[in-house]
């Protein structure tokens, strides 16, 4: 059948449904949702990665995310993104293995070392923005240090 890739933002400042984004949408394979629902609120929670053969028949699945994105999920593989500092920073979800098969302990591995490399991804663009943001705001000092060194006395 056909094989989408299916991408979905969860906000970790919205914790409720109430959240409308259709605007934002630019696809039905990209949505945005709270981050304290179903699986994927449980693992931001207490990070502790989820591995669900069949979402139908796990109660921590909230079926009500497949009715608001038109996808229907059976199988999920649900792991934290960390920071260096254990801080969770977002979630990695893989849904629908192909075949139909649950996700394996290779899988679960896999999904892990990525999570990682998005955390020290998050974490080098968080350092590169500090720098940045450094280094104008020494520049502006260093304007306004040449300015008044320079400024006729008035």
């Amino acid at each position: 059948g056909p094989r989408h890739t299916f991408s979905r933002v969860f906000d970790l400042e919205v914790n409720d449904m109430e959240a409308d984004d259709a605007d934002t949408r630019t696809s039905p394979f990209e949505s945005r949702f709270p981050i304290n629902i179903g699986i994927t609120g449980l693992v931001a929670s207490n990070g502790t990665p989820i591995n669900v053969p069949d979402a139908y028949e796990d109660e921590r699945f909230d079926p009500q995310v497949d009715k608001d994105s038109g996808f229907r999920h059976s199988s999920i593989l649900c792991q934290a993104i960390r920071n260096t500092s254990g801080k969770i920073l977002g979630v990695v979800q893989l849904i629908n293995k192909f075949d139909n098969l649950p996700f394996s302990k290779n899988d679960e591995n896999f999904l892990e070392a990525f999570a990682i490399f998005c955390g020290m991804g998050l974490h080098n663009t968080h350092m590169y923005e500090s720098a940045i943001t450094a280094m104008a705001k020494q520049n502006v000092t260093l304007e306004v240090l040449s300015y008044h060194a320079t400024a006729p006395k008035e």
